[in-house]
């Protein structure tokens, strides 16, 4: 019966070791990080890191090679703790644009979203994120000529960051313009973790007496 009991305890050891509770210092997120969070404020202090500038674009169809066209720009910031933040805003002088995505973002990023006037005049309907690492920055009504967009800022648990793109969407295409994405969060385990591990060692060391005997 001693044996059996040690067992249980060895495999909960080791499926508390095959999911590690993890500690990290997080900004303060939404419920739901990334999803729908519109809150009108000023954009954060933060040291500006790198920015794309006002990127020009222009795409359309096989006929209309040139219908949309305009600037969009992506800043990437870092705040006083040392977590990023990414600011996007967009400029359309012909066509129109109904979103802006930025790709290739880790699953492990949590990310909450602030949107701010800062000289737009559209406000985003709402940011989206998907299984694939993609947001979409999505508006309705779309982003027209003559129009600028709300900035929208993207808080991260990161304080890293690495190449990715931002894509622009009307009704089907999307262009991949140079942009930039956090980068995967590293966890450190809690001493919690640890001691289960202590625990498993010690549970394994006197299983392995008793079969001794």
């Amino acid at each position: 019966m001693k044996r059996v009991i040690l067992a249980l305890a060895m495999i909960v050891t080791l499926l508390g070791l095959i999911v590690p509770v993890s500690a990290t210092n997080l900004p303060p997120f939404t419920p739901s990080p990334g999803v729908a969070a519109t809150i009108v404020g000023s954009i954060p202090t933060g040291n500006l890191l790198v920015s794309t500038g006002p990127v020009f674009f222009s795409f359309g169809t096989i006929a209309n090679p040139t219908k949309n066209q305009g600037y969009v720009i992506e800043n990437v910031y870092k705040d006083n703790a040392g977590f990023l933040f990414f600011l996007f805003q967009i400029n359309v002088t012909k066509g129109d644009i109904k979103t802006i995505s930025t790709g290739d973002w880790d699953n492990s990023v949590k990310i909450d979203v602030q949107d701010t006037a800062a000289g737009g005049t559209l406000q985003p309907q709402g940011v989206d994120r998907n299984g694939f690492g993609t947001v979409g920055i999505n508006f309705n009504p779309l982003v027209m000529p003559g129009q600028t967009s709300y900035a929208v800022i993207l808080y991260t648990n990161s304080k890293s960051f690495i190449p990715g793109a931002i894509g622009l969407i009307d009704t089907g295409s999307n262009p991949s313009i140079p942009g930039f994405v956090a980068d995967a969060v590293t966890t450190t385990p809690e001493p919690a973790t640890l001691s289960l591990l202590g625990f498993g060692l010690v549970g394994l060391g006197t299983l392995r007496k008793k079969l001794r005997k």
